[in-house]
């Protein structure tokens, strides 16, 4: 194989390497201050979520990330009844007598999709490699010859709410997006990192 080649090889899996990473951002957030520093003690963790996997994966994150803030919590598929659909009256009923005093509820907002035309890779090889013939011509042909493609992407939107149980009132809710994701932890780990800081950062836990 040819220096060329072999230099070609190398950016190609890098640019794959770079552009299969997902990523994860808050892109807003809001607080009520009337509750600047509630005392929470435990939460109820819900994630909306149609497959039972999904939301016992997100729920399972998201309740140790509260523990490890020193915060009791404890994911919904473990405190509501088995097997009970996931209603209002379902969420209230068991709220009553509880000690759970803020519930995080985390639901999907909307999926955006984009597609993108990436022409051929026209980056510059070292000088050196224009000293062979079949390099530099090979370099110049695949800029100027080879078709481009297309690239289709997923932004998943998420939102995040905290409630307080005795008031039953929004007390702060964040939005997020994540950019591609392959699979549900490409999003729930960062994500759980992202509020927990924000709720740190606003006083709320």
């Amino acid at each position: 194989m040819s220096r060329y080649a072999v230099a070609t090889s190398c950016v190609l899996l890098l640019l794959v390497a770079l552009a299969s990473c997902a990523s994860t951002k808050l892109t807003g957030s809001w607080k009520d201050p009337q509750f600047s520093a509630p005392d929470y003690g435990k939460v109820l963790v819900i994630g909306m979520a149609q497959r039972p996997e999904v939301r016992q994966k997100f729920e399972r994150v998201f309740a140790a990330a509260f523990v490890e803030r020193g915060l009791k919590a404890v994911p919904s598929f473990e405190f509501l009844p088995k097997d009970a659909e996931m209603t209002r009256a379902t969420v209230e009923k068991a709220l009553e007598g509880s000690d759970i005093d803020a519930v995080l509820v985390t639901r999907l907002a909307g999926v955006e999709t984009s597609t993108e035309y990436r022409s051929a890779p026209s980056y510059m090889i070292a000088e050196p490699y224009y000293h062979e013939f079949s390099d530099y011509y090979q370099h110049v042909y695949e800029a100027i010859y080879e078709p481009g493609y297309l690239v289709t992407q997923d932004t998943v939107l998420l939102e995040t709410n905290l409630y307080d149980v005795g008031s039953g009132q929004l007390a702060c809710t964040t939005r997020s997006k994540s950019f591609d994701p392959e699979s549900a932890d490409d999003v729930i780990g960062p994500l759980s990192k992202l509020v927990m800081s924000r709720l740190s950062r606003d006083g709320m836990i």
